[in-house]
């Protein structure tokens, strides 16, 4: 029982502290602030996803879908960080490769 208070305490924490984080950053205007709310944003959302991953990888490969563990991994990480950071994914195929090009994989080089 103490594990799981200790446990909801930390997520209230990391849950509070990123908006807090980002308030400040926004009054102070020193980017330091925004940068420890997304650093400590990307780290909890990774945390909270491996496990799901870790649990639901199990779970589909027991069921018969082993293939899905990581697609739901990859959606479980995508909401998150859409959620705690505003991170959103906008794909331009100007030249149309995916229409005709399977599979595909995405490389981001730069944070901006």
């Amino acid at each position: 029982m103490a594990f799981i208070t200790y446990l909801l305490s930390f997520i209230a924490f990391v849950l509070l502290s990123i908006p807090t984080l980002h308030l400040l950053a926004n009054a102070t205007n020193n980017h330091v602030f925004t940068f420890l709310a997304r650093s400590i944003a990307s780290v909890f959302a990774l945390i909270v996803c491996a496990t799901y991953g870790a649990i639901a990888s199990t779970v589909l490969r027991i069921a018969g879908y082993g293939g899905l563990g990581q697609w739901t991994t990859a959606r479980a990480y995508k909401f998150t960080m859409w959620y705690l950071m505003g991170v959103t994914f906008e794909i331009r195929d100007p030249k149309g490769y995916l229409g005709r090009t399977r599979p595909a994989v995405f490389v981001g080089n730069h944070q901006t």
